[in-house]
């Protein structure tokens, strides 16, 4: 039925919770999973950072993201039986979502409905759930956090 399916991930226990539904899903079906995070660049940074220094941020995010998804790997994903891939991308969440979903041929997208807290909230612009819902050219799982 679903032979690959992309989970979006931001390391929260939400997004957790819908890469276990993935996994379960994935195991009765035969499915691929690619988990997915984004890094979420905001436009405005360049207002206080030169260019170099994004890259320099680049650089130091890239080894953490590479942590957490070894923490996944570990945590979920040992003794599975699921083919599995890791994908980084940068831009706005939803976006790159979708595009992800355009170019690499997904049949279904689990999402949760809520995400991180902390720094992000910061950034209320929320939605992300929401407009890959919206926007998908998939089937789309939300996973709602209780």
């Amino acid at each position: 039925m679903y032979k690959h399916i992309l989970v979006p991930v931001d390391f929260s226990d939400y997004s957790k919770k819908a890469l276990k539904i993935a996994i379960e899903l994935a195991e009765k079906f035969g499915s691929k999973i690619t988990i997915l995070h984004v890094v979420h660049e905001e436009g405005y940074f360049t207002v206080f950072l030169s260019e170099s220094e994004l890259e320099e941020l680049k650089k130091k995010i890239v080894p953490s993201v590479h942590e957490q998804f070894q923490k996944l790997e570990e945590e979920l994903l040992a003794n599975r039986n699921v083919e599995h891939n890791f994908v980084i991308r940068y831009g706005t969440p939803y976006a790159e979502i979708i595009v992800e979903l355009e170019e690499n041929g997904y049949d279904l997208v689990i999402v949760s409905s809520h995400g991180a807290t902390g720094l992000k909230s910061l950034f209320p612009y929320g939605g992300t759930a929401e407009k890959v819902v919206r926007r998908s050219p998939v089937d789309v799982l939300v996973v709602r956090k209780d």
